[in-house]
């Protein structure tokens, strides 16, 4: 069936991926951040990726009034009363502009899997899956795009 439950395509949140994070220990890695995160710790370095559907990002160097179709950048400060109910995110898909960016990608499951395993090669022993502790929580849900 690959990655359909039912007519259900399963898909991730990913907030950031990176390759060789030795934060493990020793040993090259491909690392998916997952986009979502209820732990709410004090000490959380990426404050970003807490919210389950994503969150809009401020690149203030970069922000321009006309980022945002709605009007609601005035003289570089963003206004986000709007922003939670916009689910176009059109700042971003149509203004192409460098000011503001989101803070996750949905990706299909299928090809997470698929870029592992061209990414096999890379690896010196055999691939693991690691749940750090921190995304356990996030990790079990699985959004279904149905």
């Amino acid at each position: 069936m690959n990655g359909l439950i039912g007519e259900c395509v399963m898909q991730l949140n990913i907030m950031r991926k990176g390759f060789n994070y030795s934060l493990n220990g020793t040993g090259n890695r491909l690392v998916f951040f997952l986009q979502g995160c209820d732990m709410l710790c004090p000490w959380c370095s990426n404050p970003e990726g807490l919210a389950p559907g994503g969150t809009l990002l401020v690149h203030q160097t970069n922000l321009t009034d006309e980022a945002c179709p709605r009007g609601r950048i005035v003289e570089g400060k963003l206004d986000r009363t709007d922003c939670a109910d916009c689910e176009s995110h059109e700042c971003i898909a149509s203004q192409k502009n460098a000011g503001l960016s989101f803070s996750c990608t949905t990706v299909e499951v299928d090809d997470l899997i698929a870029e592992a395993k061209e990414s096999r090669s890379l690896f010196l022993t055999a691939a693991e899956l690691l749940y750090p502790a921190e995304n356990q929580r996030s990790s079990s849900k699985l959004s279904r795009n149905c």
